[in-house]
């Protein structure tokens, strides 16, 4: 019998049982669509996240430019991609403000390299008309400087195609 002023069960020890627990755990199969969900919104996430800093340099800077690897003449005038803002005032003396998207891709063989470039404009002041032009180079052999080819008529020659 328990003592009077003391909690009944008081002064005995519980008996323990070794007792196994088996922990089961479902894992719940993702489907490779909603990884792919995943990722995209991934990356999109991170564009969201550059869109400020890629502003800055271009408000800084006046330009984005990724530019041709390898042996390609005039790098400055024939970006792979350029993003350039556009302030100017136009002859007719209104107002310009954009921003103008250049590309241009390569063509070329062993002596010879035609460069496309494309331009086109985003203004939000203003106007621009999208142009597409044409530059040729040819060198002696594959050691020797491009050389620029002036063709008879060249301002039809610029906007045709590559040969």
């Amino acid at each position: 019998m328990a003592e009077q002023g003391q909690p009944k069960g008081a002064g005995t020890t519980p008996t323990t049982e070794n007792v196994e627990i088996e922990y089961i755990f479902r894992q719940k199969k993702r489907s490779p669509l909603s990884r792919i969900g995943c990722g995209v919104l991934l990356v999109v996430w991170f564009i969201i996240l550059f869109l400020p800093l890629t502003m800055f340099i271009l408000a800084q800077q006046g330009q984005i430019t990724i530019s041709h690897s390898g042996n390609v003449p005039d790098k400055h005038e024939h970006p792979l991609f350029r993003v350039q803002l556009i302030s100017n005032v136009a002859d007719d003396g209104t107002q310009q403000s954009g921003l103008g998207f250049t590309t241009s891709s390569l063509d070329r063989d062993e002596n010879t390299l035609c460069i496309e470039t494309n331009v086109r404009y985003l203004m939000w002041a203003g106007s621009g008309e999208p142009a597409r032009y044409y530059d040729i180079y040819e060198r002696e052999n594959a050691d020797a400087d491009w050389v620029y080819v002036f063709p008879e008529g060249e301002a039809e020659s610029r906007q045709g195609s590559c040969p």
